[in-house]
């Protein structure tokens, strides 16, 4: 198939039996993580380029609170794995996003793989309102979704929004609308549990978390200072200082599904989409998956 010259290719995945199937599309030259769904539309394409599908047939069953553990990792297409077991679940081309750093009755929370250095937390204008002015209050907060959330809105609202790069909150929200910054509470209890989730955080091949140094949290001292965890405690900080940004989500268990009953089947294969320069059209490629 070929599409032209600065136009964009759609790709559709089918499998032999498409019930209870995940998807994961890369690009074949970075191994970068496209989509999770049965299509894509690609970028606008320029160069030749490849693109690949993995499809997992999975059972559909998602794990017990009983059965989730801090220190699992959670991959793209929100299958849980356990460290043992990432191996195998690498052999079948699954995609680590985070590991769970904590958990409750009803959903689970999860630390990205990645974190980003030297990002202030923003100026004193971002500022969701809701102020902890003592540590013993900030570090009951938990709500990092909702601060985030607020502060993501204020600066779309804007007539000229603000970089990511420029304020620790959609820093944390460039890695997707259910990423965000965590609240103190929630750094809190990462740092609780650091030693079993840096240990899956290196199975999985992320960057582990720093014990020694500050992470930014979204709770708010004043309009002026945030909290900082981790490092040799807890601060609070001028927004305009600069510390790291590690993204953080959540999952509710009937989001998930358990690695131990998903390995059933699976298929790849890898399309090249040609670029025609000059030309005036579009391409849809249909790739055929077989079960292994």
């Amino acid at each position: 198939n070929s599409v032209c010259y600065g136009e964009s290719a759609n790709l559709v995945a089918t499998p032999s039996s498409s019930e209870m199937v995940t998807y994961t599309w890369l690009n074949a030259e970075n191994n970068e993580v496209l989509g999770t769904q049965s299509s894509i539309s690609t970028a606008n394409l320029y160069d030749n380029s490849q693109f690949s599908v993995n499809a997992v047939k999975t059972s559909g069953v998602s794990p017990s609170p009983d059965n989730v553990f801090v220190g699992d990792i959670v991959t793209s297409n929100n299958i849980v794995v356990r460290p043992s077991q990432w191996m195998e679940a690498e052999i079948q081309n699954l995609v680590a996003v985070g590991v769970v750093y904590s958990k409750n009755n009803d959903s689970v929370r999860v630390v990205g793989l990645d974190e980003y250095a030297s990002i202030q937390w923003g100026a004193s204008r971002f500022t969701t309102g809701q102020y902890a002015n003592s540590y013993e209050i900030a570090r009951t907060r938990m709500n990092g979704k909702a601060m985030t959330d607020a502060l993501v809105a204020y600066n779309n609202s804007q007539s000229t929004p603000t970089e990511a790069n420029y304020v620790a909150a959609l820093k944390a929200r460039e890695k997707g609308e259910n990423w965000y910054l965590p609240a103190e509470g929630e750094l809190y209890t990462l740092a609780n549990n650091l030693s079993n989730v840096n240990y899956a955080i290196s199975v999985a091949g992320g960057t582990e978390v720093d014990a020694d140094s500050y992470y930014w949290s979204v709770t708010e001292k004043s309009a002026d200072r945030a909290w900082a965890s981790l490092g040799t405690g807890t601060q609070d900080d001028s927004k305009s200082t600069s510390h790291i940004v590690r993204p953080v989500t959540a999952f509710r268990y009937s989001d998930l599904i358990s690695f131990r009953n998903s390995a059933t089947c699976r298929a790849s294969n890898t399309h090249t989409v040609a670029v025609t320069p000059q030309q005036i059209g579009s391409a849809t490629a249909t790739i055929g998956l077989g079960q292994s």
